[in-house]
């Protein structure tokens, strides 16, 4: 029995030796993380999932270089992905999902060694990958875009085209009399698309857009450079394709809120010329096209000690009975 107890004894000390001869081992070949791993190191995000449940999509991206945008459909059990893919926006319908493709991170970092003006760098595709035909439409030098909340409608910006090109153009065309003077603008060309009628509105010298809830209206505001800076808003009836200009030459419009069932919309404006303005709201029935304003300094309703705070946007509550 002692002498039993003594191999026991040896072997359990052997055992313990071995294990401890690994885990240093082990710990030994692990590599050091310090700043240099910090390159391998990949993010997820910005994932989301389609309104029914169908699609998911998400980003994997590094510290430095390309990313990869993924796309899973769920029925099928299928994951694609694409590289240098950003920002994807899934509609609401789940028939396409609307992406920008990025020209590459050593492409602009050649640029900014280079010292290219960065105008002449190459611009951001919007990509439009059409789900149920499995089909994709590309189209170049976008600089925005968004999709409706519970509608299949795209609106995007893209960058302006060459003034060298315009040129060419121009001839072709009708001379216009020295009374007609162009004027400059800092907006940019404005689109709002549909995947099965295609472009539905194109216009220029657009700054912002949004498109409402539903997808009933498109609004956006148009620039002009003369001797003061002007704006003008408009809204444009997608349905009935009738184009409804709100508030012209004023300095600053912000974009408008609807009310749930979009007959109503709210949006803040300047007249003023000074650098901190003072701001207006203007109510609009869009059926009646009837305009409310507040904000006067002479009305009762704020007083003159009291105004409209430009750095909240007005919201309608869901019953339509209130404004803040």
């Amino acid at each position: 029995m002692k002498k039993l107890s003594i191999v026991n004894g040896i072997s359990m000390w052997a055992s313990l030796g071995m294990l401890t001869f690994f885990c240093a081992n082990g710990y030994s070949q692990k590599k050091q993380i310090d700043h240099q791993a910090y390159d391998g190191w990949k993010k997820l995000e910005k994932h989301q999932v389609s309104p029914k449940g169908a699609w998911i999509s998400y980003e994997i991206n590094p510290l430095k270089g390309d990313g990869y945008l993924y796309f899973y459909n769920q029925k099928l059990e299928k994951l694609d992905s694409i590289v240098r893919g950003k920002e994807a926006a899934l509609s609401f319908k789940e028939d396409f999902v609307a992406f920008k493709l990025l020209p590459g991170y050593d492409t602009l970092r050649n640029c900014e060694l280079k010292k290219i003006d960065k105008k002449k760098w190459p611009k951001d595709t919007l990509c439009i990958r059409l789900l149920g035909k499995d089909s994709l439409i590309k189209i170049p030098r976008v600089k925005s875009f968004s999709i409706s909340e519970e509608s299949n409608l795209l609106g995007y910006l893209t960058e302006k085209s060459d003034k060298k090109v315009e040129t060419k153009k121009k001839k072709w065309f009708h001379k216009k009399k020295k009374s007609e003077k162009e004027l400059a603008s800092d907006g940019f060309p404005f689109f709002v698309f549909n995947p099965e009628k295609g472009d539905l509105l194109k216009e220029k010298n657009v700054t912002e857009f949004c498109l409402s809830k539903k997808g009933n209206y498109a609004a956006y505001i148009e620039h002009q450079k003369d001797k003061v800076d002007s704006f003008k808003l408009v809204v444009y009836d997608l349905k009935n394709q009738v184009k409804k200009p709100i508030v012209a030459a004023k300095t600053a419009i912000q974009l408008p809120e609807w009310n749930e069932s979009e007959s109503k919309m709210a949006f803040l404006y300047s007249s003023d010329t000074s650098k901190t303005k003072q701001f207006e709201l203007a109510l609009v029935d869009l059926k009646t096209m009837n305009m409310t304003f507040y904000g006067d300094a002479n009305q009762v309703f704020f007083g003159q000690k009291e105004g409209i705070s430009e750095h909240r946007k007005p919201l309608f509550t869901k019953d339509e009975n209130f404004l803040f």
